[in-house]
């Protein structure tokens, strides 16, 4: 049931995007991080979190609050990301177009 909801939250935001037209390059980079983090958050949820662990993990870590510490890093990093493109200036820095001043203190080249 949870795979119905990702498809269909990533289908409705693909149609969002197709309707709106082309994105800027932080709305472009922050649609990847939260997509291949979404990805990795269902990779560890079914890694840590599913029936396998009863084979794989030894008896003292099955139950315990570590199986979640992965799953709950690869959100927080999601989410620390996602804030810093939206509210950050490190990708709009880079964007900007170039200063007028630096192009006259190349050097010119001379035909002779």
């Amino acid at each position: 049931m949870p795979n119905i909801v990702f498809a269909s939250l990533g289908a409705g935001l693909d149609l969002a995007f197709i309707l709106r037209g082309r994105l800027t390059g932080s709305q472009r980079i922050a649609r990847h991080v939260w997509r291949i983090s979404l990805a990795m958050l269902m990779v560890t949820f079914s890694t840590f979190a599913g029936d396998q662990i009863q084979k794989v993990f030894p008896d003292a870590v099955r139950g315990s609050f570590l199986l979640v510490l992965p799953a709950v890093a690869v959100l927080l990093a999601m989410v620390y990301w996602l804030v810093r493109l939206r509210f950050g200036r490190g990708i709009r820095r880079r964007a900007q177009k170039p200063d007028r001043n630096a192009a006259t203190l190349a050097p010119s080249r001379s035909t002779a």
